[in-house]
């Protein structure tokens, strides 16, 4: 990981979050990888959380797969932060990546409630843009 993600990560870690947030956001897109691989790593709920929302704020299609993975955490941060990832992103690649979590969720009825009921929102959403 080259040194200015590492020093960035570092900052979010010692909560200067803004800073380390917009400076995370607008640089090159080529530091998504190295994303990633520093999400895999942390530990810090709320440091991920904001790690995945840098990824999908460069807005980029190939991130979907990550995002989607993202969305199966069971913390409420990491998939919430996901399901926005993949809202913003959406295209018709994002609504399949949402309707096959309704119908992962769907098999699990102990795990419906409050997220499937994101999972619908987020489908509806993604509809209502592909109508605009």
């Amino acid at each position: 990981m080259n040194d200015f993600v590492e020093y960035y990560l570092q900052k979010l870690r010692q909560l200067d979050h803004e800073d380390a947030f917009f400076s995370l956001v607008e640089a090159d897109h080529s530091i998504v990888p190295q994303l990633i691989e520093a999400y895999m790593r942390e530990t810090d709920w709320d440091v991920r959380a904001t790690i995945i929302e840098v990824i999908w704020q460069h807005r980029l299609p190939t991130s979907l797969d990550f995002l989607a993975d993202a969305l199966r955490d069971e913390h409420p941060k990491i998939w919430k932060a996901a399901l926005d990832g993949i809202v913003t992103i959406g295209g018709k690649a994002g609504k399949r990546i949402f309707e096959k979590e309704r119908e992962r969720l769907l098999g699990n009825p102990d795990r419906t409630g409050v997220r499937l009921q994101w999972i619908e929102k987020a489908i509806e959403q993604l509809n209502n843009a592909a109508l605009d």
